[in-house]
């Protein structure tokens, strides 16, 4: 139960002298409660995080093959009972296409004829690009239980690869932002397991940049 919505019921008890016994023992339950709340205004929590997101503009030009793997960790502070804002560390793995920059085998003659497509565009074997990244986070519970709840959340920040990526783009550091809706099941009074549908945007909103949908998986410690 909310802290709003006890404090009224027990405004209300208040007020009622014949009963004021039953509104003592109704605040100290409450209060009781609370005190094992895992996201009380004012504590901290950490939570270490994986997420999987399809590329949904991979034939756009990017060459990007679909998924996208996120992993990491986000700390934070709980600024209300159902407010947090924080910042992850999340580093990225995906595959995409190289383009050859010089002749496959020095002969531009034969890479045409073989691969129909430009030397200087041909397309190489798929490869492993990694990066890392940081953002800000907000997240918003909207709706909640004693056990279950429902939030959403934003974040925005930068990703750094170790190729281009996109290879069309031109630059391997994108700007990166997202939201998702989630769901939050208590497994302790201190341990939280979250899932998330989330959407996240990567570079220019083009087909240089990149879109991610998919799903994310946390497990939150309150401290």
């Amino acid at each position: 139960m909310k802290r709003t919505f006890a404090s009224a019921v027990l405004s209300v008890l208040a007020l009622a002298v014949c009963i004021g016994a039953s509104a003592g023992q109704s605040r100290a339950a409450d209060e009781a409660g609370q005190s094992k709340a895992s996201d009380v205004a004012g504590t901290g929590y950490i939570a270490p995080k994986a997420e999987v997101l399809g590329v949904l503009n991979n034939k756009a030009g990017s060459n990007v093959n679909s998924p996208m793997f996120n992993y990491g960790a986000e700390a934070g502070f709980n600024v209300t009972n159902d407010v947090s804002v924080g910042v992850d560390v999340l580093g990225t793995s995906l595959s995409q296409h190289t383009h050859n920059p010089v002749a496959l085998n020095n002969a531009a003659a034969t890479n045409t004829a073989t691969l129909g497509v430009p030397v200087g565009t041909a397309p190489n074997r798929w490869n492993t690009v990694s990066g890392i990244g940081g953002d800000g986070v907000l997240n918003w519970r909207f709706w909640n239980t004693d056990g279950f709840g429902l939030y959403t959340g934003l974040n925005a920040g930068l990703t750094g690869f170790d190729h281009v990526t996109p290879v069309n783009s031109g630059t391997s550091l994108l700007f990166e932002e997202g939201a998702k809706l989630g769901f939050t099941a208590r497994l302790t009074d201190a341990l939280d397991l979250d899932t998330a549908a989330k959407f996240n945007h990567y570079g220019e909103f083009s087909d240089k940049g990149l879109n991610g949908l998919g799903g994310s998986f946390d497990l939150k410690y309150h401290f």
